[in-house]
């Protein structure tokens, strides 16, 4: 017996609850993909939002930087 067809005959015992495992890892990694892929985008703007707090901060202009903030949806801002 191959390993694919002992995997299958295993999944075909394991019955109903294989299928809600099956289920639930797949929403699962749907999950972290989308995850995974909203960080990695947003991260690209953290640099560049951050030099700007810093500037509007050192600059005293906390009102400019609260409004940096809440302009932008990055976790950082948060």
């Amino acid at each position: 017996m191959s390993f694919i067809s002992t995997l299958a005959q295993h999944y075909e015992e394991g019955g109903w609850a294989m299928h809600m495992i099956s289920l639930f890892l797949l929403i699962s990694w749907s999950v972290i993909i989308e995850r995974a892929i909203y960080l990695f985008k947003s991260s690209k703007k953290t640099d560049a939002i951050v030099e700007r707090l810093q500037k509007c901060i050192q600059a005293g202009d906390i009102p400019a930087a609260l409004r940096v903030c809440t302009a932008n949806d990055a976790p950082v801002t948060r």
